[in-house]
């Protein structure tokens, strides 16, 4: 049984919710003008990079779901985003900057881009995300995740 699946992202950006959709303006049947979220081209390019690297994983994604039960476990994640140190760290006083991505906006773009690969699980699954966001050694955006699976009954120990 396969516990553990991990996935590389090497130089990709992360997006925030609010950078993967923009708000248009739709006139609907009556001629009245409505916003709607569509997806932004950050967006789109962000989930072509996604999809590319979990298509070259679908026979691991696909076991993995296989083994995967709904009604016997949940899944952990982790998430752990490298920033190149010159957008995490100013210039002037070496404090962080402002501009860096917030940590806190990392997991929801990612883990929803993921899910949408598989066919029978959904991020309703995850019961605890540990996200981490340090230098990248390459100097490089990069995104590392792993969903490991525990059983119900492991709910306790979180």
């Amino acid at each position: 049984m396969t516990n553990k699946i991990s996935f590389a992202f090497k130089s990709l950006k992360p997006l925030s919710m609010n950078a993967l959709y923009k708000t248009v303006m739709i006139k609907d049947k009556y001629g009245k003008t409505k916003p709607r979220r569509a997806k932004s081209k950050k967006g789109v390019d962000y989930e072509k990079r996604i999809k590319l690297e979990l298509l070259n994983r679908r026979y691991e994604i696909n076991k993995f779901e296989t083994e995967t039960s709904v009604y016997e476990s949940f899944l952990t994640s982790t998430i752990v985003c490298e920033v190149p140190k010159s957008k995490l760290v100013t210039k002037k006083d070496g404090g962080v900057s402002k501009t860096s991505i917030d940590v806190d906006n990392i997991p929801k773009a990612l883990t929803d881009n993921i899910f949408s690969f598989f066919n029978k699980l959904d991020d309703s699954i995850i019961c605890s995300t540990h996200v981490v966001k340090r230098f990248s050694p390459d100097n490089n955006y990069n995104i590392y995740v792993e969903f490991t699976r525990r059983e119900l009954i492991e709910l306790d120990d979180l």
